[in-house]
């Protein structure tokens, strides 16, 4: 028996600060631009929900593979500027870009890492792959009050 979790654009905060928002929140607050890829669909994964639903997975005893991430899949570019809407970012910032950036070396990136969410949501019996809307709503409470 086993429990596979795949997951796709996982974010949250963390003190690295590696993850896609947390350096578009960083980049955009000195007024700098950071690239937004147009044709990147990926599913984006707010960390708490992706540790929440891979928990009542364990926690019911599930087997098998599923794909244990957001609710929605979104292109890179629209969830870039979602975020800055909810954050309070200049949207006018992000630059709209295709395929790898110039001058990265071995950074090739799949075209849609979206994940298909029907059948974690139909094990779940709690949590449920929040939104990227949900999960930016969120985060925007959590980092008010700390």
């Amino acid at each position: 028996k086993h429990l596979i979790a795949r997951t796709s654009g996982v974010y949250g905060w963390e003190p690295q600060r590696k993850n896609y928002v947390v350096r578009l929140l960083d980049v955009l607050a000195l007024g700098k631009t950071m690239p937004a890829w147009t044709d990147q669909t990926l599913t984006p994964t707010w960390a708490a929900n992706l540790a929440q639903m891979t928990w009542d997975l364990v926690d019911q005893g599930a087997t098998g593979t599923y794909h244990v991430c957001g609710g929605e899949p979104t292109q890179r570019l629209a969830f870039a500027r979602l975020v800055c809407e909810i954050f309070g970012r200049d949207p006018e910032l992000l630059v709209a870009v295709e395929g790898a950036l110039p001058g990265s070396v071995g950074t090739r990136r799949p075209r849609c890492p979206a994940l298909d969410t029907s059948k974690v949501r139909a094990a779940l019996r709690h949590c449920k792959p929040a939104t990227p809307r949900q999960a930016g709503g969120l985060l925007c409470a959590w980092r008010r009050l700390s």
